[in-house]
């Protein structure tokens, strides 16, 4: 095979001898390699988020639905009431609970985290920036929240701190959950003390025969103590108060959900990559039949059949690298100036560079079988034909 050198140099000779259709071939393929790219880092953001939510999934998680026969709203006491005398590292998460932010468009909601957990708990949803409100802020009903990256803009800063409305009610915010550098499953979550919702919630803290939903989780795991500590509690407050088991939390493999969920970016990039190849092998068919002297004369001086293909393939590989290299270069320039376009993620991942060197061989094969199968039909007798090397 050709070294880098030689493949410089032939492609260069090339670029210079077809100019137009050699670039007219680098910038289809550019176009291609850059939307295929595009798709990958999309991929491969939702897949790390989704192990990013694996890995930081409260321990021992439990999903539990709990009713009541008073269809009562619960107040921050009979959350406390109900919670109170939980194991160390036991913590409770609500389910099913949106809360408008003041701030953003009309009739949007964004989900949250009602929580109460006891002093010891080491598990909570992953910090970007910030702290994390503790279980006296929990008791004290303060209302304190984090949330989630993409909600950063709705912040207000006060005196030195930072606050958010939600639901028409003032927030202090101490810290943002997520992922550092990449998205996460939580950038558009906000997280409260069970204690301190906003009265205008959708999904309320009640209990009633339709029941809600909660996780509990704990480090040790053997969760039956807690359920039986809530129920001996909720009794107090409901005598028809039941909690009852409904199985482990599960997190959804991202890979499957971008399988089942086919994004347009997908099609459009093998669409606009199936036409760069028709495109791109009937140039160099063009070429090949331009170049029937020059081939005629390499065969006549001693090129064999393998020589020839070699040149073949290494001008499309020079050319495939050029088109790689500037679609790369693309993007890791948009990754820095505009991060994201619409839902795609712009940002460069080591998968992005090894697959655009799979496109960069793979390409240049694809193009050059037929272009190479017709050049060895050539015999070295078609110089004595009038012809020129173009």
């Amino acid at each position: 095979m050709k070294k880098i050198s030689d493949i410089t140099k032939i492609t260069m000779y090339r670029l210079s001898n077809t100019t137009v259709t050699s670039i007219c071939m680098i910038v289809g393929l550019t176009i291609s390699i850059l939307m295929i790219s595009i798709g990958i880092s999309f991929t491969f953001e939702h897949v790390y988020a989704g192990n990013n939510k694996k890995e930081n999934t409260p321990p021992n998680g439990s999903l539990y639905m709990i009713w009541g026969q008073s269809d009562k709203k619960l107040s921050e006491d009979d959350v406390k009431n109900i919670f109170k005398n939980l194991r160390k590292d036991t913590g409770v998460i609500f389910n099913g609970i949106m809360v408008h932010v003041d701030k953003a468009s009309i009739n949007t909601y964004n989900p949250v985290s009602a929580e109460w957990f006891s002093e010891d708990v080491k598990w909570h949803y992953p910090l970007i920036s910030g702290r994390y409100y503790t279980i006296g802020e929990i008791k004290n009903k303060k209302k304190v929240a984090l949330i989630g990256k993409n909600l950063e803009k709705y912040i207000e800063d006060k005196n030195g701190k930072k606050y958010i409305h939600l639901g028409g009610e003032q927030y202090e915010v101490f810290g943002v959950i997520g992922r550092k550098g990449g998205k996460s499953l939580w950038d558009n979550r906000i997280s409260i003390p069970a204690t301190a919702l906003p009265q205008k919630t959708e999904g309320k803290l009640e209990l009633s025969s339709g029941g809600m939903t909660l996780i509990l989780y704990n480090e040790l795991g053997k969760l039956d103590f807690d359920k039986n500590n809530i129920q001996k509690n909720g009794k107090k407050l409901d005598k028809g108060f039941k909690i009852e088991y409904q199985g482990k939390i599960k997190t959804e493999n991202m890979a499957d959900e971008l399988i089942k969920n086919q994004n347009p970016i997908y099609l459009l990039s093998v669409m606009g990559y199936v036409v760069t190849l028709i495109y791109s092998i009937n140039t160099v068919m063009l070429w090949i039949e331009k170049r029937r002297y020059e081939i005629a004369l390499r065969k006549a001086f001693g090129y064999t059949d393998k020589d020839i293909a070699e040149i073949i393939l290494g001008e499309l590989l020079g050319i495939s690298g050029i088109a790689a290299f500037i679609a790369i270069v693309i993007q890791a320039i948009l990754e820095i100036f505009i991060k994201q376009i619409s839902d795609y993620t712009l940002r460069l991942y080591l998968p992005n560079i090894l697959i655009a060197l799979f496109i960069v061989f793979f390409t240049s094969i694809l193009i050059s079988i037929i272009p190479i199968i017709k050049a060895m039909k050539i015999p070295p007798v078609e110089v004595l034909k009038e012809g020129q090397s173009i």
